[in-house]
């Protein structure tokens, strides 16, 4: 539940990117861009914002286990391993990549002169 929630939540950030960056993405287009470049800038910028954010859940994460481990003594914790924390890494940038699919497609099929007329 967590995952479609997290995919949601970056789909959601990035339609909204695109809308704000309609004019942009306009001039790009009526300067020469390719649908396949536009569509490539999304989904990399989509990505590096999951993976930013997975970066950061994991050092808070870790930081809240070893404070439960530090003032609870006795109790058992999660141990976190690097192949655990590659494969969330992983996990939150194939999340970027998927929710940014749809705002790509969008940003990518926007007609340059219906671009540059919105505001």
């Amino acid at each position: 539940i967590s995952a479609i929630v997290g995919g949601l939540g970056v789909m959601n950030t990035m339609i909204m990117s695109v809308m704000e960056r309609r004019k942009e993405i306009g001039i790009l287009k009526a300067i020469g861009a390719t649908r396949k470049f536009i569509l490539k800038q999304i989904i990399i910028e989509s990505a590096l914002l999951s993976l930013i954010g997975g970066l950061l859940g994991l050092a808070i994460g870790q930081l809240g286990s070893w404070s439960i481990s530090y003032f609870s003594e006795g109790l058992a914790f999660a141990k976190t391993t690097p192949s655990l924390m590659i494969n969330a890494l992983i996990f939150a940038l194939a999340l970027g990549i998927v929710g940014g699919l749809y705002p790509a497609t969008m940003a990518s099929n926007l007609d340059p002169i219906e671009a540059l007329r919105y505001e």
